[in-house]
């Protein structure tokens, strides 16, 4: 919460500015926490699953200031830490935050990470980043004229999602990717 305000409050930069939507975005996800996923995490998992997501706060104010390489070099090694930890959610939210890096980035490797993510989240029943991976994935797509196919398909799981979430600003995420 503290790190996103701040990188917020501190003399903005254009870039800073023009991702503020989705810092503010991550700010509401915080505050919902662990009430998000289905099963919270395990006493023992309670430190290490705070510590993950406030790198995962890091790397947002990264992405605000648009230094997207300094954010996947922030983010790998905090999906390697969710992937030993165990707890699906926050490796849901790990990879999708580091699947939407790459997407920025033209990394190949964005679609898998953004597909594990979407898998992830939708069993762990955590619809807010199922639909923040699969809005990702439909840009992917978009990226794709020739598969319009892929786009068409991917409206659909997308627009499931956000009606899961019911959360108006998910839904015009998606309209915006398919404007």
């Amino acid at each position: 919460h503290a790190k996103v305000a701040a990188a917020c409050s501190d003399s903005p930069t254009p870039e800073l500015v023009d991702h503020a939507d989705d810092m503010l975005g991550q700010l509401t996800d915080c505050d919902r926490g662990e009430a998000q996923a289905t099963v919270p995490p395990e006493p023992a998992q309670r430190v290490a699953v705070n510590k993950l997501r406030d790198s995962l706060a890091d790397a947002d104010v990264l992405v605000g200031r648009g230094d997207y390489a300094g954010a996947r070099t922030a983010l790998l090694p905090v999906v390697a830490s969710a992937r030993q930890l165990g707890y699906m959610p926050a490796l849901a939210e790990a990879l999708q935050r580091l699947g939407h890096v790459e997407l920025q980035l033209q990394d190949p490797k964005a679609e898998a990470d953004l597909s594990e993510a979407a898998k992830l989240a939708a069993s762990a029943r955590d619809d807010r980043a199922a639909v923040r991976a699969w809005t990702d994935l439909l840009t992917a797509a978009g990226n794709q004229p020739d598969h319009p196919d892929l786009f068409t398909s991917t409206v659909i799981a997308a627009e499931t999602e956000a009606a899961r979430t019911g959360d108006p600003a998910d839904q015009a995420a998606i309209d915006l990717v398919k404007g």
